[in-house]
């Protein structure tokens, strides 16, 4: 028995094989597209970053993380630091004065690094150059935050603990739209909490765990105090516009309140005229009927008398004079002349 085909299917079998394992392996891995250049940050707390983690400027991926290491200098404070070696894309820059955040990604504990610019004059960082920790923000453990909140959290929906639960994440790194949504949360579930009051008694004594979680974020502070600012600056602009909006509705329906007001008259004529001409049609209808009738034979004799050319040839059959009946009464013509017919007639 030959064993070609079996062993071309085996051939076939294994090269889709290995393909599949080398795309499997090189999206796992989120390889950099390209030249890429090496740079350094140093960090008092990274946790839960972890190698191939992202590398992001304004949102968007432009590098991943290739090494966490843990260094001691006695001469920096903390002693005891994280320095992390990333690659960005070779056409990507990157200034003295640029800022490495560990932010979280989502609630299931994924990091990634975001690159921030910041104050003073930037110039250039050279390639392999290092980010210091005074223009690092370390990582923090948001379990610790959200612990605070078990008890809130036990009486919602599992949908809303997910929603709120990141609005709160992104609020404390800086997201001004996240914390505007918080804000509408937490107020939404103003009622509930006025039937609960030993759901309030355990979320104040819960709340030292989000106080000390804080705390420990005293440094990015005034990130967030700024990105607050921001925020409501945004919503007063917003409300002037929605005045105005509001304002140019109320015009505009003053104006289509005067406009039906001048027609109105015209469409009761419009009305009164529409009702006069159906009910006169009504009325008439006997005689439309017996139009109907009689029109086709009207025409069928018209079209019978102009057959012959263009003049109309019409036989007097029958001749009848009467005066009011009393001169020439009715009948006396036929009684002189007779009642037979011409050829034509018959």
């Amino acid at each position: 028995m030959s064993i070609r085909k079996p062993l071309i299917g085996f051939t076939a079998f294994m090269v889709l094989a290995v393909a599949l394992t080398v795309l499997i392996y090189s999206t796992l891995q989120r390889q950099v597209v390209g030249a890429t250049n090496d740079f350094h940050a140093n960090f008092s707390n990274v946790m839960g970053l972890k190698v191939g983690d992202d590398v992001r400027i304004a949102g968007v991926r432009v590098g991943r993380v290739d090494k966490i290491a843990l260094k001691h200098d006695n001469n920096v404070t903390p002693s005891d630091y994280a320095t992390v070696d990333f690659q960005m894309e070779k056409d990507q820059k990157i200034f003295k004065n640029t800022k490495a955040l560990v932010r979280y990604q989502n609630l299931i504990g994924q990091r990634y690094v975001a690159l921030e610019m910041g104050e003073g004059s930037p110039e250039p960082l050279p390639v392999g150059g290092t980010i210091p920790m005074k223009n690092t923000e370390p990582s923090f453990d948001v379990s610790g935050l959200l612990g605070g909140l078990q008890p809130l959290f036990k009486v919602m929906d599992p949908k809303a603990v997910n929603s709120m639960s990141e609005t709160f994440v992104n609020a404390l790194q800086g997201d001004k739209l996240s914390l505007s949504n918080f804000v509408v949360q937490a107020t939404a579930l103003s009622k509930t909490f006025s039937d609960r009051d030993q759901i309030l008694g355990d979320l104040i004594e819960s709340i030292a765990n989000v106080t000390q979680g804080l705390a420990n974020r005293s440094g990015q502070l005034d990130t967030l105090l700024a990105q607050s600012r921001v925020l409501i600056q945004g919503l007063s602009d917003q409300g002037a516009s929605l005045k105005d909006a509001t304002d140019r509705l109320a015009n505009t329906s003053t104006d289509l309140v005067n406009l039906i007001t001048t027609i109105r008259p015209a469409l009761k004529d419009a009305q009164d005229s529409a009702t006069g001409a159906l009910n006169l049609l009504i009325a008439d209808g006997p005689k439309l009927d017996r139009l109907a009738v009689e029109a086709p034979l009207v025409l069928t004799d018209l079209a019978r008398i102009s057959s012959e050319g263009a003049y109309l040839g019409i036989n007097v059959c029958l001749l009848d004079v009467s005066l009011w009946g009393v001169i020439f009464p009715r009948g006396l013509f036929e009684q002189i002349g007779g009642s037979s017919h011409s050829e034509v007639c018959r």
